[in-house]
């Protein structure tokens, strides 16, 4: 969980059909306290050409205008793409085909963000967000635009956040156990 006065943003992104054709593109995402009690909650479809990287930029950036909305000044974004990740901190490779979408969102961060911190998790510790962006495949084809939740959706989800911090409390452990050792962790 974040440090006092922080709040943690995790987003996801999929993607069904044609890569870079014919598809749907959907992203989600949900912010949490300290205590990891639900603050809100969005996700949002596209029907429109796109790719899997798109889609966690996007879930990314409506992440982050959300959060300036709010007023949410101290953000840790986490997301289960690690090559997002460093393209978000360090700047995409030239040849990357959402370059230009990258370097927007980390135009944004450097304008509106200024207390953000974005890591990489693995997709089990990101499986609340992952339901929010599944979700928006449930709705009907031409549904645009990003739709913001005050409640967490149905009781499915509460299973899943209550999951979720038992997995990420037991992950915290092996990490902290892991440093204590001064070991190797497996490949991620």
């Amino acid at each position: 969980m974040p440090e006092k006065g922080y709040v943690k943003l995790n987003v996801d992104g999929g993607h069904k059909g044609v890569v870079k054709g014919p598809g749907t593109m959907v992203y989600g995402g949900l912010f949490r306290d300290i205590s990891a009690t639900w603050l809100c909650g969005f996700n949002g479809r596209i029907d429109a050409p796109g790719t899997p990287e798109l889609a966690e930029l996007r879930a990314l950036y409506e992440g982050l205008k959300i959060a300036k909305k709010k007023g949410f000044a101290k953000v840790k974004a986490e997301m289960d793409s690690q090559d997002m990740v460093e393209f978000i901190t360090n700047g995409p490779k030239e040849e990357f085909i959402h370059h230009q979408e990258v370097e927007d969102c980390r135009r944004f961060i450097k304008k509106e963000m200024e207390n953000l911190e974005v890591k990489y998790v693995y997709r089990t510790a990101n499986e609340v967000a992952n339901y929010m962006a599944r979700l928006a495949y449930t709705y009907p084809e031409g549904t645009q635009g990003t739709h913001e939740f005050n409640d967490p959706p149905p009781d499915k989800i509460k299973v899943k956040i209550k999951r979720r911090n038992q997995l990420a409390d037991a992950r915290e452990l092996l990490e902290n156990d892991r440093e204590n050792m001064n070991t190797e962790w497996p490949n991620k």
